[in-house]
Parts: structure tokens; sequence; C-alpha cells
């Protein structure tokens, strides 16, 4: 008994993976394999999970993500501590660039627009093209990162980032996880 899984790397590492091992003592006889959701392998796959896209073709919903800045306690102290109205001004944007289209999910540029809280340079920063990368970097103090909570759960859990602003300040993901 075998199952393929296609997914794309971030949702994979992130949130797929710590889940497995529950899986695992449930299901001791499936054997689990996955392949990235860019893969040309994908077509011989048992189950894609990725971002619903607009071609309307009816799939299974897994969930809707929810986009918010995420940070240290240090760098939200810090971010805190301004008392002007761009207060994300000078401070590093970390930026997630796992989809070809950023704006597919929520980027910098379009939280900047709703919420505000930095007059300039909304894309500038540091780019990354894995979440865990992103992740890493937030937790060493290198900047806000702009992230899926559902990516960053566990490590908003144990209390190695916090969200930014109240929750109030994120925006729902553009598109949400299908099966």
């Amino acid at each position: 008994n075998a199952i393929l899984i296609c997914a794309e790397t971030n949702f994979r590492t992130l949130w797929l993976d710590p889940k497995m091992s529950l899986f695992q003592q449930e299901y001791p006889d499936i054997e689990v394999s996955f392949v990235d959701v860019h893969s040309t392998a994908n077509s011989r796959t048992d189950m894609v999970v990725e971002l619903a896209d607009a071609d309307g073709e009816e799939r299974q919903l897994l969930f809707h993500d929810y986009i918010a800045p995420i940070c240290t306690q240090e760098n939200r102290a810090r971010v805190m501590s301004s008392q002007c109205a761009d207060m994300l001004d000078g401070f590093p944007l970390l930026h997630l660039d796992q989809y070809p289209d950023p704006r597919q999910l929520c980027d910098w540029p379009a939280w900047i627009d709703v919420f505000g809280y930095r007059s300039e340079g909304a894309s500038r920063g540091t780019h990354f093209r894995f979440a865990e990368h992103g992740l890493k970097a937030a937790k060493s103090n290198a900047g806000i990162l702009l992230c899926g909570l559902h990516l960053a759960l566990d490590d908003l859990v144990n209390g190695q980032l916090c969200t930014l602003f109240p929750i109030e300040k994120g925006l729902p993901a553009k598109h949400p996880y299908v099966i």
C-alpha cells in the first residue's frame, strides 16, 4: 500500500510533514511519498495539494490561509515603540516569492495598500523562495515576514514568532489550498 502526494514544497515541509507521524501511527502499512507540485512527475500522483486557481474546477477545500506580518517579540517591541504612522519605515521586510505571481496569495505591497504603516519601499527587502528560509530569517531578527499563518503555526504556537499586529491586521489568502 502506497500513496504518492504532490504538494508545493512550503506547504509540505511546514504543514504536512509535521502531521505525518500521526498518520504513520494510525496507518503504519501505508508508504507515503511526495513529489513537488512543480515536478513533471505529478501526472501519476494519487493526490495533489495546491492553491486553487480561478479555472472553476471543483476541488475539495483543505483550508483558507490567513496572511499576516510575523516577527520575534523583540522586533515587535521595536516596531511598537515607534510613534509615527509609518512605523514599518526602516524595518526590513521579508518576502515570500513562493508562487509565480505573489499576488495570488498576498504580498507586502498589497498588505501595505490595505493597512499602511509604511510610506515607501513595500517591495524592497529580502526575498525567499522557500517559507522555511523566510521563517528562519524572521526568527533571527532579520526582519518582518508576511506569511500564511498555517505555514508559521508551529513557530507561533511555541512563541518563537508572533503576529506583529492584532490578528485583524491580516488578509485572507486569495486562493485556498485544495485537494
